[in-house]
């Protein structure tokens, strides 16, 4: 073999390395109602253009944005991000990236919840089954929910870390239930759902 051709056979594998080994912290992150994505290109990866691309199966992926011209350097380790305004909420947002025509990246999966204004959601509401109430709580703080029939009468208490309970029809008379959700530090929300 001469050395022109493996000269040209080395460049072409160095060119066709994919696009995850080139790819790194790629993460994603809901800050209010938006999800924020971040990656960073490992120096000596070049490539054109950077597509976004979102699912809500993992199936079929729709394009939701572009970062047009060179994507990477050969000198420098280059950070990106992109800021999905629009989710789909309450459910699994899958999202990869096309770089160029290097390939596709991992998919990365983050359930998105739509905080309504008193800072929580429950879905679905009313209750048929179960439900899930979501809210935030970043530090894992301790918290604790308190629910009361439409007369004001207690009826079941849940507290943990988490930043979620499950409500189960089963647990609760037909009829509208309000709820206490309070935090370690005393702040409180209140909310109300019905049960069928």
């Amino acid at each position: 073999m001469q050395i022109s051709q493996l000269t040209f056979i080395l460049l072409f594998l160095s060119f066709t390395v994919t696009a995850q080994e080139n790819l790194r912290n790629f993460s994603a992150e809901q800050i209010g109602s938006v999800i924020y994505l971040n990656w960073t290109l490992e120096k000596g990866f070049i490539c054109t253009g950077t597509s976004i691309e979102r699912s809500s199966n993992q199936g079929i992926f729709e394009q939701i944005g572009q970062i047009e011209g060179i994507c990477g350097s050969f000198d420098e380790a280059i950070e990106f991000d992109f800021a999905d305004s629009n989710p789909l909420p309450n459910q699994a947002n899958y999202y990869r990236l096309r770089l160029g025509s290097r390939g596709y990246s991992d998919t990365l999966t983050i359930l998105y919840i739509h905080f309504n204004e008193s800072a929580y959601s429950l879905s679905p509401n009313p209750v048929w089954g179960e439900s899930k109430l979501f809210f935030t709580n970043k530090s894992n703080e301790h918290v604790i929910l308190k629910i009361f029939d439409q007369n004001g009468k207690f009826v079941l208490e849940k507290n943990g870390n988490s930043q979620s309970f499950m409500i189960n029809k089963h647990e609760f008379k037909p009829g509208i239930h309000l709820f206490y959700l309070c935090y370690a530090n005393m702040d409180c929300m209140t909310g109300s759902f019905i049960v069928f």
